[in-house]
């Protein structure tokens, strides 16, 4: 498809601008500081592998001087730089993941690489985990400091920690253009310890939570990925439902949240991140992200600007024509959508729409972007997804922006303009 061009029907394309610009969407809210099309990469592990800065091994060909991969990136035509923020890291042994230094992700070593990025010229996209490590749809563990607090207690430290955190952002110069409450929340967040009551907390689909099933697809920070059940309720009717089980616990907790934002930051876009958009390849996928959105507005969350998605071909969400699906959704919500995650491999893996190869991959970002584009007023951009581990592959491939001797790939010097 590349070099084609993507047309969304006139009749479409009218109802997301009118949509887009109706009274009280996020076009005529005042002052977001977020880029008109989110161009971004997600860089958090960045100041392991370059000593916070002091030591880079990134180059933007193999025979140029180190740089800040963030310089790189800014030339290259990125604006945006998602870095994520876990609560005490130290803490990381407490859910379950390997042993290792997590403190990268902590809100002084997050602060800091805010600054370089604003010396770069990029905005900033802070992704709320509300963990102590990874929170992703199989993993969203309460903090340890977190973990017995009663429901009343755990919503005002929400909110407390979510406001004071934003502050520190702008008090150093640094205000955050996007703010994410949850990290692929569409399993719920904040979920109760094994000894407490699932609505000590706000997982959706655990025993004694669930009123409708929708079947938990589990990843961490390597996406794995199951296919949706086209049997399942919520894909066979898509609409929002009275929301029943722990829906209004979890809402609640993400409402706590989007009001902290909209006190601390109320110039930020505010995104809601599902991993939803890699069942766009599937049957029922759009019809599982209506789910979700419509619960979560239906039990009292509905203050939110954007809706964002993590799209991941190697996982199911298939051609990047699939990014279309998206246009009757942002219409629905009255939202616009950004591509909160995304990735492809340069090498390794399975071959899908495009060669695993550094050409591939770049043909694959521009695709994607395209169709995010061709939105219109509805694409509000796209963000990848670990775009600095250039030492790191796996069985799906290798995905960095930089290969594995830290020059930039076609990907990232030719895929953003």
């Amino acid at each position: 498809l590349m070099g084609a061009r993507i047309v969304i029907s006139a009749a479409m394309a009218a109802a997301v601008a009118l949509c887009m610009c109706a009274p009280g969407s996020h076009a005529t809210r005042a002052g977001s500081l977020a880029p008109a099309f989110i161009l971004s990469s997600d860089m958090g592990y960045l100041p392991v592998l370059d000593c916070a800065g002091t030591c880079s091994p990134f180059r933007a060909t193999p025979t140029g001087p180190t740089e800040d991969a963030l310089v790189i990136m800014a030339r290259a035509g990125l604006n945006t730089v998602r870095l994520r923020l876990w609560v005490n890291p130290s803490a990381h042994t407490l859910s379950g993941w390997p042993n290792g230094d997590y403190t990268y992700a902590n809100l002084t070593s997050v602060l800091a690489l805010a600054r370089r990025a604003h010396s770069a010229g990029l905005a900033v996209w802070l992704d709320f985990h509300y963990s102590d490590v990874w929170a992703d749809p199989g993993h969203q563990a309460k903090p340890a400091r977190w973990a017995d607090l009663d429901m009343d207690s755990l919503r005002s430290t929400v909110y407390n920690y979510t406001q004071a955190a934003l502050l520190a952002f702008a008090q150093q110069g640094t205000p955050v253009a996007i703010v994410q409450v949850g990290n692929e929340i569409n399993n719920g967040m904040l979920w109760a310890e094994a000894n407490q009551s699932c609505h000590a907390g706000g997982a959706l689909y655990k025993p004694g939570c669930q009123a409708d099933r929708w079947p938990p697809r589990e990843r961490s920070h390597a996406p794995r990925r199951t296919s949706p059940s086209s049997s399942s309720p919520s894909l066979q009717s898509g609409r929002p439902t009275a929301p029943a089980g722990n829906w209004p616990v979890f809402a609640s907790l993400v409402s706590a949240g989007t009001r902290a934002v909209r006190a601390a930051a109320p110039q930020a876009l505010l995104v809601i991140h599902t991993d939803q958009g890699t069942g766009l390849g599937h049957p029922g996928g759009a019809a599982a992200i209506r789910h979700f959105f419509g619960n979560l507005s239906a039990a009292g969350a509905a203050d939110w600007d954007a809706i964002g998605l993590s799209f991941y071909p190697t996982w199911g969400a298939g051609n990047t024509t699939n990014l279309l699906q998206l246009a009757q959704i942002a219409v629905d919500f009255n939202k616009p959508v950004v591509v909160a995650e995304t990735a492809y491999q340069y090498q390794g893996g399975t071959p899908g729409q495009f060669p695993t190869t550094p050409e591939g991959q770049r043909d694959y970002v521009r695709s994607a972007i395209e169709n995010v584009r061709a939105l219109g007023p509805a694409g509000r951009g796209m963000s990848w997804w670990g775009g600095e581990y250039y030492a790191t592959g796996s069985g799906a491939g290798w995905t960095a922006l930089f290969d594995e001797h830290a020059v930039a790939l076609p990907a990232l010097m030719q895929g953003w303009q």
